[in-house]
């Protein structure tokens, strides 16, 4: 618990820390708080200026840039939510990878909202289960308790923004920072996943696997993410 009496699930932080975990962020909402969590991974629904602007305004100076990427439109209806997502092949295997074993923490939304209708029982049930209990709804109500239990999604009864000044607090207690070079992976994730097909793209997966295979040593995803600059 943290010091004002907010609930962090287990788990959250070594995540965080490993660069297995995504905010996202209902359309419209924003809190200089996102700007200050050492999370690459910043998605949102609908237009993604007011989250940008959130981000840009609470970051540190020496942290680097982190584009915000809308995953559907905000109203769209599951249809047309399914096709964008569809039409975003480096997006869906990244949020895929995050919802598998990592940690999903849904901020801004209201439990009734359509557009987390949309995101739980249209776009994430296309993904196998996830591996581990560590997704996160944060807002006075939640969705039905059937639905958190199949996305392994834990209720945290606070307010968006009360929820993430303790989360940033926790972060900093724990060391974790976006100075230096220590998350460029997910920085680079982040960018591949902004490029559409091409030459820019490719690129972006080139640099990303020399950086797996020199700095992370996992030649294996060095691998993966040539295989995909070549396609």
């Amino acid at each position: 618990m943290d010091d004002v009496g907010v609930d962090l699930p287990e788990g959250l932080l070594d995540h965080i820390r490993g660069g297995r975990a995504a905010i996202v962020v209902g359309a419209g909402w924003g809190d200089a708080a996102l700007g200050r969590l050492p999370v690459a991974a910043i998605w949102t629904v609908g237009p993604v200026e007011a989250v940008a602007r959130a981000v840009a305004d609470g970051a540190p100076d020496d942290w680097p840039e982190r584009p915000v990427v809308s995953l559907f439109a905000a109203g769209a209806g599951a249809r047309a939510a399914r096709q964008a997502f569809a039409d975003a092949p480096g997006l869906q295997a990244r949020v895929a990878e995050i919802y598998r074993c990592g940690a999903l923490v849904l901020v801004g939304f209201e439990a009734d909202d359509p557009d987390l209708r949309v995101l739980l029982e249209r776009i994430l049930v296309g993904f196998p289960p996830p591996e581990t209990d560590r997704h996160v709804f944060v807002g006075p109500a939640a969705p039905r308790a059937e639905l958190l239990a199949e996305h392994g999604m834990t209720h945290v009864r606070a307010p968006a923004a009360e929820f993430l000044a303790a989360l940033v607090r926790s972060c900093s207690h724990a060391g974790l920072t976006l100075a230096g070079q220590a998350d460029r992976v997910d920085l680079l994730l982040a960018r591949v996943e902004l490029l559409p097909s091409g030459p820019a793209r490719a690129a972006a997966l080139v640099e990303l696997a020399g950086v797996f295979e020199k700095e992370v040593g996992d030649p294996g995803r060095a691998l993966t993410a040539i295989a995909a600059a070549v396609k």
